[in-house]
């Protein structure tokens, strides 16, 4: 920060009619505050009907308020000049039309800032702004006196207190329970983090605050995610805070901030993204039902459709906040077993496993490492394809010569499309044309099925799903309860008994601990033997192999949050079995879940027609997860298929339902 003496002058509004010269006073450079200067405060302020977090330290210092009045920042240039009523509002609406933090109540007063002299711009009637005052009911406005010049101030929404110039961060509520804290960056370390301390007035559910779009710089090669909100799954640490894994048992074990950030978390704060908070998850990243299951915590609401769907398994939390809120941009989950393109698919937002081993995995809660990953969840293709380009080391591309190789072919399994209700087919099938247009192939069906019995000699005759029976299952459950042992054991250490946990968990952890260290070494042993034959049949080219087309989820149904489908023993969700959507997570490829269109529904719970998501994976060869999303981005936004909505609906209903009348007509 740099500046000289600097000073401000008061124009009230009944002098401006008259001359900007009358009623001029100059303020102190300094004030004093009533309070204890040792003693920092945050707080909560109304401007304008909306709530806004008040941190409590000042951003500058340079010039101050003996009040505490809310004001607009803006940055004057030479070549701006001269100022007008009409230069003004064409401001003012960019702020509105770019910003969901400032609003007109923050025009009760204007402060002026930039290299600029208050003398040469009344001498060369270079201030024209009484219109622009009367119209936005300005009280106070503020103007420099001497050259001033700063790189960190940037405009917008702001509070001018006897401390200094304070920042305004909105408030939202989280309706749809996303979140499991909101957080801020503490006063004295900007990656220490601290729990929102104000909330909005209903209090019933969690509150967040994000800080201004405007007070970020436009992105660069070093903050290529400059200002961007993402919220971090409660699995993954973050400075200053406890990773909570959604349990209160484990909480009272280790409920103390926690003094590290995740690498992989760290990366995307030095290159600019915004934490604001942490979000829901399953217990201990475990498969569970929204009903049922969730005990310690309550599940996210799912926004899509009746609103009483389901909202996907352990990363839940971070694709309901996408889906729901156009105030947050992206969030990051983890993926075992579809953890990540789960909830993506039923929220309608795109979402991604990246590929096994890429990144760096301290600081998040194991489960197995043979299949841990992370993933980010987004609504724009383009800030999707932005993140991972920051995020992921340049090793995650070693395999292609340039990020805009187009793989060779495009694989339809047989052994899972068509999929039904057909109203759920319509979309993908016209997804999938349209993608062999871009690609210039036509799609090849193939049967995993078949494929084995024909190649796979080393399974002497065994089909492909009996050979795989118990691979994955082992692995998670087995490694599952190898990583949570420990804690066990300490809190009974500790309390006395046994650690309450969830159904599922516990159904988890029983198995788990019968399997033998023999069944995990020939279950891994399998694994490899699958990855091997897998790539040699379909991926031995590297990126430049294919694409390969999967279901994501329980595709087509309509699942209801408050249906209990059934004790832990009577569910799969421990990955038991071999079953569509498997082959990334054994594999480690990097797949994204891709929203394609819309289907509809009668509700049980509305007793109207509703539309839920319809998606599709696409995956691509090991380590070419770039490659995927930039070949998806270009793609997407080509088709005008790039940006899903928020809310009840992914897409405008009306493109749907001409979409899908096309398609049928075209099918018959």
């Amino acid at each position: 920060m740099r500046f000289s003496r600097f000073y401000c002058s008061f124009v009230g509004l009944a002098s401006v009619s008259a001359s900007v010269l009358d009623g001029l006073q100059f303020l102190q450079g300094t004030c004093k505050c009533p309070t204890n200067p040792n003693y920092l405060v945050s707080s909560a302020v109304e401007v304008g009907d909306v709530t806004y977090y008040v941190p409590p330290r000042a951003t500058f210092t340079g010039f101050c308020h003996d009040g505490f009045v809310p004001t607009t920042l803006i940055h004057i240039e030479p070549h701006d000049l001269p100022i007008t009523s009409a230069w003004l509002n064409k401001k003012i609406s960019w702020f509105l039309e770019i910003d969901d933090v400032f609003n007109p109540g923050f025009l009760v007063s204007v402060t002026f800032t930039g290299r600029l002299s208050l003398g040469r711009m009344i001498r060369e009637g270079e201030l024209d702004i009484a219109d622009f005052l009367k119209q936005w009911h300005v009280v106070d406005y503020f103007l420099p006196v001497l050259v001033w010049d700063d790189d960190e101030l940037n405009e917008g929404a702001y509070f001018l207190t006897c401390e200094g110039l304070k920042q305004a961060w909105r408030i939202y509520e989280d309706t749809l329970d996303a979140f499991q804290v909101g957080v801020v960056p503490s006063v004295h370390d900007p990656n220490y983090f601290k729990p929102l301390p104000v909330s909005v007035s209903s209090g019933a559910h969690m509150s967040i605050a994000v800080p201004s779009r405007l007070y970020f710089p436009p992105p660069t090669l070093q903050k290529p995610l400059s200002g961007l909100r993402i919220g971090v799954k409660d699995i993954i640490d973050l400075s200053g805070l406890p990773t909570s894994h959604q349990s209160r048992a484990y909480l009272a074990l280790h409920g103390d901030p926690l003094q590290t950030t995740a690498s992989a978390i760290q990366t995307l704060i030095d290159k600019g993204a915004v934490i604001v908070g942490k979000t829901r998850t399953t217990q201990f990243a475990a498969g569970e039902q929204a009903s049922g299951d969730w005990i310690d915590f309550l599940p996210p609401w799912n926004p899509r459709g009746d609103g009483f769907q389901v909202p996907g398994m352990s990363s839940a939390g971070s694709a309901s906040a996408v889906a729901g809120y156009a105030w947050i941009d992206g969030a990051v989950g983890s993926d075992t077993l579809g953890s990540m393109t789960g909830p993506a698919a039923l929220q309608g937002v795109f979402g991604n496993r990246v590929s096994t081993g890429v990144l760096e995995l301290d600081g998040v809660m194991p489960i197995t490492k043979v299949l841990d990953t992370l993933g980010f969840f987004a609504r724009d293709i383009t800030v999707f394809n932005t993140v991972l380009k920051a995020w992921l080391p340049e090793t995650a591309e070693k395999e292609t010569e340039g990020q805009h190789v187009l793989p060779g072919a495009l694989l339809y399994p047989t052994d899972y499309f068509p999929l039904s209700p057909p109203e759920f087919q319509v979309p993908i099938t016209a997804f999938i044309a349209k993608l062999e247009n871009f690609l210039h192939v036509s799609k090849r069906d193939i049967s995993f099925a078949e494929e084995w019995t024909r190649t796979a000699s080393f399974a002497e005759g065994v089909d492909i799903t009996d050979y795989l029976e118990t691979v994955v299952s082992t692995l998670q459950l087995k490694g599952s309860w190898d990583n949570s042992r420990w804690f066990a054991d300490e809190y009974k250490s500790v309390f006395g008994r046994e650690m309450e946990v969830h159904p599922q968990v516990g159904y988890k952890w029983k198995v788990g601990a019968q399997i033998t260290d023999s069944q995990k070494g020939e279950a891994e042993m399998k694994a490899r033997q699958y990855v091997s034959w897998l790539d040699e049949q379909f991926f031995k080219d590297g990126c430049g192999s294919a694409l390969l087309l999967l279901p994501v989820w329980e595709a087509g149904k309509v699942i209801y949050r408050n249906e209990y489908r059934g004790p832990p023993e009577e569910v799969n969700y421990i990955g038991l079995g071999w079953y569509q959507g498997l082959e990334p997570a054994l594999a480690g490829l990097p797949v994204v879940t891709v929203p394609v269109g819309q289907y509809p529904y009668e509700s049980r719970i509305t007793g109207n027609k509703e539309w839920l998501p319809v998606t599709v994976g696409v995956v691509a060869a090991r380590n070419c997860d770039l490659m995927l999303a930039g070949l998806l981005e270009r793609f997407l936004d080509a088709e005008g298929m790039g940006v899903v909505k928020t809310g009840k609906f992914a897409f405008d209903v009306e493109n749907v339902l001409v979409t899908e009348e096309e398609n049928i007509k075209d099918e018959l």
